[in-house]
């Protein structure tokens, strides 16, 4: 499995704050006056950044520039040297709507000096256990609409069901196992056989034969049916509602984000080094 390369560093903050505690100040956006007090530079444009927030809470927060539209949290655990994995958060438009929302993670974390290198001191962080708990608040656009609060909540938790649902028969696939190292080349590569009807003809599966497909229309497209029918019945279904179309249209980075998930938390979980900036 193509490893990419993710970068965290665990700094002793003081305080001691409990995972859902801090996760839900985060989560409900009162915790998001941050104040970067130190940066840290990883391979390959990973940052860590060590917080402090107006509440005088601390976190570390790791982006990277391979995915901007993602940043995970961890919060110190007491006064082990440890940290928990408290939350990622995610922000992301498209030119038709866009999707903010944080899940809740727990997890475990073990930071060590791995001595200095030709770059100065290095260190390893060594995560375990990470496990998402739950989706919890968010914001969402879809067209014209905007919504937050429960509503948001409600439309995001489907649409995280319906993604997951997808990804993963993607991963199950024939091309299990397809590296992508943008959302442009996965793009370029699903959407031709998952929504053949909206991409040109020169584009589509050579085995794509819609003169004698049955028709259903949905979202203003014509969708063939037959072609569906290759699908899983889930699959199918999104695809002649048109849910399908919107999803990808209002949450492709998401989509994105979705399949590479398990790549990420292997890296993350295989210890990562890193070096002050």
């Amino acid at each position: 499995m193509k490893k990419r390369a993710l970068v965290w560093l665990l700094v002793a903050v003081s305080g001691c704050m409990s995972l859902t505690e801090h996760a839900g100040r985060i989560a409900d956006g009162s915790s998001f006056a941050e104040k970067t007090l130190e940066r840290y530079l990883g391979e390959n444009g990973a940052y860590l950044s060590r917080l402090r927030f107006r509440d005088g809470s601390a976190a570390l927060k790791l982006s990277f520039d391979s995915m901007p539209a993602l940043a995970f949290y961890l919060v110190p655990a007491g006064e082990t040297g440890g940290c928990l994995v408290s939350s990622y958060r995610f922000l992301a438009s498209t030119l038709k709507g866009w999707n903010e929302f944080t899940v809740d993670l727990s997890g475990t974390g073990s930071f060590e000096d791995a001595g200095t290198g030709s770059g100065g001191r290095r260190y390893r962080l060594a995560v375990e256990n990470v496990e998402e708990i739950g989706l919890s608040s968010g914001r969402v656009r879809s067209g014209e609409n905007r919504l937050s609060g429960g509503e948001a909540l409600g439309v995001l938790r489907n649409r995280k069901l319906r993604i997951e649902a997808l990804t993963g028969w993607m991963k199950d696939s024939a091309a299990a196992g397809r590296s992508f190292r943008t959302e442009k080349e996965f793009d370029s590569y699903w959407k031709p056989i998952l929504l053949p009807e909206t991409v040109s003809k020169r584009k589509r599966p050579a085995d794509y034969a819609g003169a004698d497909g049955e028709w259903i229309r949905a979202e203003d497209v014509n969708w063939n049916a037959a072609y569906s029918g290759r699908f899983p019945e889930d699959i199918a279904m999104l695809r002649n509602s048109g849910a399908l179309l919107r999803d990808w249209e209002e949450a492709l980075p998401w989509i994105y984000l979705s399949f590479q998930w398990d790549d990420i938390i292997t890296t993350i979980t295989d210890g990562l080094y890193f070096s002050a900036q």
